[in-house]
């Protein structure tokens, strides 16, 4: 009796950014729901901001700098932002060596971004903002990687979506002694669903499937 009244039951409802949600959750929950017969997920996938309470959500995967909340958060794997253009751009434009290079490169500019036209490099141990430029500005990471690979410019771009594009050679990583950041993922959930078997389960099944290593950082 105890097991049936702890057990994972219900439907679990998941909110996700679109693009993440696409190349690494779905999948995923596939699994998840084969390993858990009473459960069900209601999974909804924006980029725009949820508010998990408001809506009703059990849970949210984020990805970056969290704002201080009454959300409980945990860690569930790195995610760096990597600099990176196609072999084609860089045979026809030359690559950069150090960041203030980028002045004299089309870069495309993510404007979902704080700063889209400040990069972010850590050069001589310290944060430098590096002014860039670019003709394509677009409110898409998604849409920043396919013109990335289509050898429009230079990107930033998580590595969740362009680690494999790199491990296979479509894409190249530039500027890696000049790191940008890391935008971690994340899962979150109001605090009183804390001790749902539900969100509990999922959490932790993401947490193992991810590993210290996840596939996208293995480029």
């Amino acid at each position: 009796m105890q097991h049936v009244q702890t057990a994972p039951r219900g439907t679990l409802t998941v909110t996700a950014p679109q693009t993440f949600g696409e190349m690494y959750l779905t999948g995923h929950i596939a699994t998840f729901l084969e390993e858990q017969p009473g459960l069900s997920v209601d999974l909804t996938l924006t980029d725009r901001f949820v508010d998990l309470v408001d809506e009703g959500f059990d849970l949210a995967i984020r990805i970056g700098a969290l704002e201080d909340s009454s959300l409980i958060a945990r860690r569930l794997a790195d995610n760096r932002i990597v600099t990176c253009a196609a072999p084609a751009y860089l045979a026809r434009a030359g690559t950069p060596a150090r960041p203030e290079d980028l002045k004299d490169h089309a870069c495309i500019i993510d404007t979902n971004v704080r700063s889209p036209t400040r990069w972010p490099f850590r050069v001589d141990g310290a944060r430098q903002m590096v002014p860039v430029e670019g003709r394509f500005h677009v409110n898409s990471s998604r849409a920043v990687h396919d013109l990335v690979l289509q050898g429009a410019g230079i990107g930033l771009c998580p590595a969740y979506s362009v680690g494999p594009d790199i491990a296979s050679g479509l894409l190249t990583q530039i500027l890696e002694d000049f790191r940008v950041g890391d935008v971690a993922v994340h899962a979150v959930y109001p605090h009183n669903r804390y001790l749902a078997p539900k969100v509990r389960s999922f959490v932790d099944f993401l947490a193992d499937r991810f590993g210290p290593t996840p596939v996208w950082e293995r480029f």
